[in-house]
């Protein structure tokens, strides 16, 4: 009777335990699915950041000495590719990218250079996809997850392709609203491009006027056409 009554309670922690840690037994693919859920009525969504840019050693230089450059502003989305990045640390500078052109202005040097739409820059097509192919990067990436954090889902996603220029990306997502915390975007040439979000607004419209832009007079424009 004495060892009945410590195996039954001992019995039922194990049992609970087993029960909440089922509970947060998701996949990588399910985490995803949760954020696109927590997006899903809303057009957009507004951010501030925080971007930190590594470049790799080259040779005959020391991983320590690598290139880092931080940059700080606000992040504005609308579906299904509009991106506005709004810099205003270390120098202003504006990013604005559409369905048909991306436009990234230098405000100190007076020079604004305009891409086709179908040659992202590096730093724009991986967020743009991401949020609009939320339920469907399975298709593009190898999708692992790390759920060791309290509070985040870590989901590294690998290219399935060799040719992409884009290597690996990692997202963290908070566990309380499925909201976009940091994105970490990794290219073939080592490259390192980090966004760590705050503030964030989901937003049921955000103004097309935002993803237009209009050279100011007297701005150079330089048109960068190639693939």
């Amino acid at each position: 009777m004495i060892k009945k009554r410590f195996i039954t309670p001992l019995l039922s922690i194990f049992i609970l335990c087993g029960l909440a840690s089922s509970a947060w037994a998701v996949t990588a693919a399910e985490v995803l699915s949760k954020m696109e859920q927590a997006y899903r009525d809303y057009q957009g969504f507004t951010a501030s950041y925080v971007r930190e840019s590594k470049s790799p050693a080259v040779a005959g230089m020391t991983p320590s000495r690598s290139v880092s450059q931080q940059s700080t502003g606000t992040i504005t989305f609308k579906r299904p590719s509009n991106l506005r990045l709004d810099q205003t640390k270390p120098r202003q500078e504006l990013l604005v990218a559409n369905t048909r052109t991306i436009w990234w202005y230098l405000e100190e040097d007076r020079v604004v250079n305009r891409y086709p739409a179908g040659t992202y820059l590096d730093q724009v097509k991986p967020i743009t996809d991401f949020f609009s192919g939320l339920g469907n990067m399975e298709a593009s990436f190898k999708l692992k997850l790390n759920n060791s954090d309290p509070g985040l889902f870590e989901v590294n996603m690998t290219s399935r392709k060799e040719s992409e220029n884009i290597d690996s990306i990692t997202a963290w997502i908070s566990k309380e609203d499925f909201h976009l915390v940091r994105f970490s975007i990794i290219n073939i040439m080592g490259q390192i491009t980090d966004f760590r979000f705050s503030g964030t607004q989901l937003k049921p419209e955000v103004a097309a006027s935002l993803f237009d832009f209009t050279p100011p007079p007297g701005v150079k424009v330089i048109d960068k056409n190639e693939p």
